[in-house]
């Protein structure tokens, strides 16, 4: 913008894109927010909407009461939302509005005509500027899109000035036509060179790995050791004692006789 005017809180927070908000979102958001004002109703907020390309708060106040406001109003939006073509961002010039805003859109490459291609409004989404004329004459209005059209009735969320009152209203309707005002030409809100801030986006945490259990000591059962040197002797010992024994030997013997038979060992 050109002037010093101090903006309210509201608008300063208008002139921010939101992160991963289009143009188009930003337009529509700003032009939201003016939903309702007009010279009998929330008027001081209507002047400030004039504030983002009029030189002082006299002649944003004097620019509101301009009769048919649709063209004021949305070279206000588009400064507001950060146009910087000096058609936009320049003081009003009675009866300039809509030229003015025609000369903005060649110079930023965004207008789209649709005198040529009948099918030219299907491209109508959130934020694009709407011209409609009556062919041969200067029957022209101004009006933002505000939701995407339906394809097949041309339904849609639209709005803008240029109601009683210079009320600024959002309505839903066939927006193809406007009181009998054919489509003329469209505005693609990706041209008007606005900033855009982008998206945050939330950093992936790392993968928690799980940390290796501390190992856990086992304590075996204690088994008394007996060396193997020792068992040899101990048996020995019992054999050599029971070798006495005649008891034992006839039933030693007696084995050793079984064993003959069933190994047929002669």
């Amino acid at each position: 913008m050109t002037n010093n005017n101090t903006l309210p809180d509201f608008m300063i927070e208008l002139q921010k894109p939101l992160p991963g908000e289009l143009p188009g979102e930003h337009l529509a958001r700003a032009i939201l927010a003016f939903e309702g004002c007009s010279v009998i109703n929330n008027r001081a907020k209507l002047n400030d909407l004039f504030l983002s390309n009029e030189s002082n708060p006299q002649s944003a106040a004097q620019t509101a009461l301009i009769q048919t406001n649709c063209g004021t109003s949305a070279r206000s939006i588009l400064a507001l939302a950060g146009c910087q073509n000096k058609y936009i961002t320049q003081p009003y010039q009675s009866g300039m509005a809509i030229s003015w805003l025609m000369q903005a859109g060649y110079d930023c490459g965004a207008v789209v005509d649709c005198t040529r291609d009948s099918n030219a409004w299907k491209q109508l989404d959130t934020g694009w500027l709407i011209h409609y004329q009556s062919p041969g004459s200067n029957n022209d209005h101004i009006e933002w899109c505000i939701t995407r059209p339906d394809p097949l009735t041309g339904i849609a969320k639209h709005g803008g000035g240029g109601r009683a009152s210079n009320a600024i209203t959002i309505e839903t309707g066939d927006i193809r036509h406007s009181l009998g005002r054919p489509i003329a030409q469209i505005f693609n809100p990706a041209k008007w060179g606005l900033a855009i801030l982008s998206a945050i986006v939330a950093p992936t945490p790392d993968p928690i790995i799980p940390e290796d259990p501390a190992p856990v000591a086992i304590n075996p059962i204690p088994i008394d050791a007996v060396p193997v040197a020792a068992a040899n002797n101990s048996a020995l010992a019992v054999i050599n004692q029971m070798s006495g024994n005649k008891t034992f030997m006839v039933i030693l013997n007696w084995i050793f006789l079984m064993l003959k038979k069933l190994f047929n060992v002669k």
